[in-house]
């Protein structure tokens, strides 16, 4: 995992800063470093991060720290992606693989 890992889950400071180095990440080749630079930036709320978090969510194969982030959101995650952030994670656990293009 890269850097933004320590980023995302175990910082709670929020600046200019660390939004910029959360973004960078977004298109690594790497999906956990990518899922975690989604998740660091949705804890945050930032617009950035909503659509490729819902993406994660419908999926059905988002990982706790994306499910956790999705609480930021409230609400508005359920409303827009049209469940709820934990039956997710729930589907993701009982399927115990990953969709196609989600190594």
């Amino acid at each position: 995992m890269g850097p933004a890992y320590g980023l995302a889950t175990q910082l709670s400071a929020d600046t200019p800063q660390i939004r910029a180095a959360l973004r960078e990440p977004l298109d690594d080749p790497d999906e956990e470093t990518r899922e975690e630079a989604v998740c660091g930036l949705a804890k945050r709320r930032d617009e950035v991060a909503f659509e490729p978090l819902l993406e994660y969510l419908r999926s059905g194969f988002a990982g706790t720290g994306c499910i956790d982030a999705a609480g930021a959101w409230g609400p508005t995650v359920r409303r827009r992606s049209g469940r709820h952030p934990r039956n997710a994670a729930e589907r993701s656990q009982q399927r115990g693989r990953r969709p196609q293009g989600h190594p």
